[in-house]
């Protein structure tokens, strides 16, 4: 549920130079189905100005990365592919600056 909420802030309400997002996925209770992802991926498609988005999840040591479902999976592969997204995962490290 948080995943999609800030999805949503970040595609409804956008600064002109926003161009990178890091989420901290820690497991808990943060889903975010295909459907919204592909929803979020369009806003992002269709604003003004156009912009590559750069996505980072980091993912911590034990949260599993539901987020990384296969059909998830696909639809980033498929914004990528279109130039509207770069994709990165990275695991979290304790003492990182995030």
């Amino acid at each position: 549920m948080i995943i999609k909420e800030v999805l949503e802030t970040v595609a409804n309400y956008p600064p002109n130079n926003f161009c990178e997002l890091k989420i901290v996925y820690n497991g808990a209770k943060s889903f975010i189905s295909s459907e919204e992802l592909e929803s979020f991926f369009i806003s992002w498609k269709n604003r003004t100005p156009k912009k590559l988005l750069r996505l980072m999840i980091i993912y911590g040591y034990n949260s599993t990365t539901s987020f990384l479902n296969e059909e998830n999976i696909k639809l980033i592969e498929k914004y990528e592919n279109l130039g509207i997204i770069k994709f990165r995962t990275k695991q979290f490290e304790e003492n990182e600056d995030v």
